[in-house]
C-alpha cells in the first residue's frame, strides 16, 4: 500500500491531536479545502482499519483515533514514518531542504542510521550527504546538539531531548510562516469549547499567563512535538533547575493532567518541568517582583553606556522599570536556552537603526554577566521596545499653563482636548485668565498656550491658538513641541553607523563624494545617489559646510550622512569639508528647517568648526549642535 502526501499528513495530525480534530483544522493545518478533507477522510480511514485501527468521526467535533495508547500511538508513527521514506516524488531539492530532511531524520531517529541510507532516500551522492552533513553541524551548535559518527554504524543526534525538540518546532514554525498558514493556524484556537486548545488558553487564563499569538503558536506547536516524542519514547530524563516557577508549574500541571485526560497517558515530572519552562518563557513579562541585583546592574550599566555612545537619555521613571523587566525576560530566557520567537529580527536592524543599535549596547552587557548572546528576536523585542520609548515616550510631559479668556468651563474643555490630543507631551497644570498672567509664577512651566496674543516678553515660550480649537491648532502645537524642544529629536535624528569622519579628499574626482555616500547605503546604486542629490535642496554655509535634503527619501529611515573632509573638496559649484545628506521622511520641513538653523550657527562659530575639524567623535558632534 502506498500512502500519498495528504494521507500522511492527515494520518500524523490524528496521531499527535489530543482530541477530535475537524476537517477545518486539518485543512488549515495542510493547506487543502474543508470539502477535499471529507473525501480523503474516507481513504485514511480504509488505512487506519487496514493496520488495526478505528477512526471515529463525530458531527461538529471532528475526527479521533479510538483507544489511542503510548504504544498504539508508537506502532502507527512507524508505520507512517516508512511509508513517508518511501513517498514517490518525495525528495528533498535544496542544499537547505535536504539539510533540514538530514536532521528531522536522524533527530526522530532511535538508533545510528548510515550515511548510504539516506543517500538512497534522497537519490543523490554520498559525498552530497557528507557535505549537507557537515554544514548541518554549524546549524546543530546553536541548539547544543553535535553528530556523532561511528563506523559500520552510521551517525545519529547526540545531545539532550530538550535540545532534540528545538530545531523540530523550529521547522514546524518556519514551514507554518512560510507556507502563509500561520493565520490559518492561529484561527484554528478559536474552536469548540472542549478542544484542547480552549482548554490551555482558558488555563492560561486562570493564572494570569498571557503571551503574544506568536507565542502562543509557538507554545502549541512545542506541546504537539512534546505529545509525539513521549509517544516514540523519547523523554527528557535530566532534572531542571528553576527560576521562580510556581505559577508556571500549577499550570503545567493541570495542563498536563488535561493532556492525559485527552490521549490517556500520563506526562513524567520532568515533561511537566519542561511545560512550566515553556510558560515561563513564552509569556510576557515577568509575574514575580522579586528584585535581582545583577539584573539592576545591567540595566543601569546599559542607560550609562547608551548615553555615552549615542547621547540618547531616557528620563521617564517607567522607562527604567520596562527596560528592567524586559532584560530579566532575557536572561532568563538564556538561563534556560529558550526565545521569544517574533518574525521581524530581519527587519528591525533596518527600520529602526538607532533603536538596534541601543538594543546591541543592551545586548552587550547582558554577555558581560552571562557568557550567552541574546537570540536575534530578543534584540528585535528590544529594539522595539526602544523605539516605542524614542518616538512615544522619551522624555518627562511638559509642564503647560493654558490662558483661556473664555472662563474656566471653556479652558477645562481646551485642556480635556489638547491633553487626548498630546497625552504623552503635555500636561497642562493650571488655568488662568489673561489679568491673572502676571500673578502666575512662570518657572512652574515649560510653555504657555494662551487663546489671546501675548505681547509681552515672558521668560517662556507662548503658543497662541484659536477660541474654537480645530486641525490647525494642533498642528501648530505640535510644529512649536518639535521646534521648541527639538534636542530629542536631533539626537534621534543622526545615527553614528551613517557617520564617516575625517576623510581625505581627492580632488582629481568630481564625484568621490557620491562615491563615499554610496558605501554608506550599500544596496543603492552610485548613480541613483547622484541623481537624488542633484535633483536635491541644497545650502552652503560659508564655503564650510553643505547640506543636501534629497527630494526623495533614499530608504524609510531617518537617515542623516555626515562627511568631514580633511581638506575643501568641490561640491555643487563650491567647496566644503563638511557635507551633510539629509535623507528623511517629513511632510513638513520642520526637522530640515531645525537642522539648517543649527548648521548656520555652527558654520559662523569658529570654535564650533576648529572642533569638527579635529575628527570628533559622534557623542561630541551630537553636543555641538545641541548645545
Amino acid at each position: 500500500m502506498q500512502l500519498s502526501k495528504d494521507e500522511i499528513q492527515i494520518m500524523k495530525l490524528l496521531i499527535s491531536a489530543p482530541d477530535y480534530i475537524s476537517s477545518y483544522e486539518i485543512g488549515t493545518s495542510i493547506g487543502m479545502k474543508r470539502r477535499l478533507v471529507r473525501e480523503k477522510m474516507k481513504s485514511v480511514k480504509g488505512i487506519l482499519k487496514h493496520y488495526g485501527y478505528d477512526l471515529i468521526s463525530k458531527t461538529s467535533k471532528g475526527y479521533l483515533i479510538d483507544e489511542k495508547s503510548m504504544d498504539s500511538l508508537n506502532n502507527l508513527h512507524q508505520i507512517i514514518s516508512k511509508h513517508e521514506l518511501n513517498r514517490e516524488g518525495f525528495i528533498p531539492v535544496t542544499p537547505k531542504e535536504r539539510q533540514n530532511y538530514i536532521l528531522k531524520r536522524i533527530i526522530e531517529a532511535d538508533h545510528y542510521i548510515k550515511i548510504d541510507e539516506i543517500a538512497d532516500e534522497l537519490l543523490i551522492s554520498r559525498s552530497s550527504v557528507s557535505r549537507d552533513i557537515r554544514s548541518a553541524k554549524s546549524f546543530l551548535l546553536k541548539y547544543q546538539l553535535n553528530i556523532e559518527k561511528r563506523p559500520n554504524y552510521g551517525i545519529r543526534i547526540i545531545g539532550s531531548e530538550v535540545n532534540k525538540r528545538k530545531p523540530i518546532c523550529d521547522f514546524l514554525f518556519d514551514n507554518l510562516r512560510s507556507s502563509d498558514m500561520y493565520y490559518d493556524f492561529l484561527e484554528s484556537t478559536l474552536i469548540p469549547e472542549k478542544s484542547l486548545e480552549n482548554g490551555i488558553i482558558h488555563l492560561l487564563s486562570k493564572y494570569r499567563i498571557e503571551m503574544t499569538d506568536i507565542a502562543l503558536c509557538d507554545f502549541l506547536i512545542g506541546l504537539s512535538v512534546m505529545i509525539t516524542r513521549v509517544a516514540n519514547h523519547n523523554l527528557i530524563t535530566q532534572d531542571m533547575s528553576f527560576v521562580c516557577l510556581n505559577t508556571e508549574l500549577s499550570c503545567a500541571h493541570e495542563i498536563a493532567s488535561l493532556i492525559a485526560s485527552k490521549i490517556h497517558f500520563e506526562f513524567p515530572i520532568q515533561e511537566i518541568n519542561q511545560i512550566a519552562i515553556q510558560l515561563k518563557c513564552k509569556r510576557i513579562g515577568i509575574a514575580d517582583d522579586d528584585h535581582i541585583p545583577i539584573i539592576k546592574k545591567i540595566t543601569d550599566d546599559s542607560i550609562t553606556s547608551i548615553y555615552q555612545q549615542t547621547m540618547l537619555s531616557f528620563p521617564d521613571k517607567s522607562f527604567k522599570k520596562e527596560l528592567y523587566l524586559n532584560i530579566k525576560s532575557a536572561v532568563i530566557r538564556l538561563f534556560y536556552n529558550e526565545k521569544l520567537r517574533t518574525p521581524l529580527f530581519n527587519e528591525v536592524p533596518i527600520a529602526y537603526p538607532l533603536a538596534y543599535e541601543c538594543a546591541q549596547i543592551v545586548s552587550q552587557h547582558i554577555f558581560g554577566f552571562t557568557d550567552k548572546y541574546v537570540s536575534s528576536s530578543e534584540l528585535a523585542f528590544l529594539t522595539m521596545f526602544f523605539h516605542t520609548y524614542m518616538h512615544h515616550k522619551i522624555g518627562n510631559k511638559h509642564e503647560v499653563l493654558l490662558v483661556c479668556s473664555l472662563g474656566y468651563s471653556v479652558g477645562s474643555m481646551y485642556k480635556s482636548q489638547i491633553e487626548n490630543k498630546f497625552a504623552s507631551q503635555i500636561h497642562i497644570t493650571d488655568i488662568c485668565s489673561y489679568y491673572q498672567l502676571n500673578h502666575v509664577n512662570l518657572k512652574k512651566y515649560d510653555f504657555i498656550i494662551s487663546d489671546l496674543p501675548i505681547h509681552q516678553d515672558l521668560s517662556i515660550p507662548c503658543i497662541k491658538i484659536s477660541h474654537v480649537l480645530n486641525e490647525d491648532d494642533y498642528n501648530t502645537i505640535s510644529s512649536y513641541l518639535n521646534y521648541l524642544f527639538n534636542k530629542v529629536r536631533i539626537d534621534m535624528l543622526f545615527h553614528d553607523k551613517f557617520y564617516l569622519d575625517n576623510i581625505s579628499a581627492n580632488k582629481t574626482s568630481a564625484f568621490y563624494f557620491y562615491k563615499i555616500f554610496s558605501q554608506v547605503y550599500t544596496d543603492i546604486k552610485l548613480m541613483e545617489i547622484e541623481h537624488a542629490i542633484n535633483q536635491s535642496a541644497k545650502y552652503n554655509y560659508n564655503d564650510e559646510i553643505s547640506l543636501f535634503r534629497l527630494s526623495k527619501p533614499i530608504s524609510n529611515n531617518n537617515l542623516v550622512s555626515v562627511l568631514i573632509y580633511k581638506e575643501p573638496i568641490p561640491v555643487d559649484n563650491h567647496y566644503a569639508r563638511i557635507i551633510i545628506l539629509f535623507s528623511c521622511n517629513e511632510k513638513s520641513r520642520l526637522l530640515f528647517d531645525i537642522l539648517a538653523d543649527l548648521l548656520n550657527a555652527v558654520s559662523v562659530d569658529d570654535t564650533a568648526l576648529d572642533s569638527l575639524y579635529q575628527k570628533p567623535s559622534y557623542q561630541k558632534f551630537i553636543r555641538l549642535l545641541i548645545t
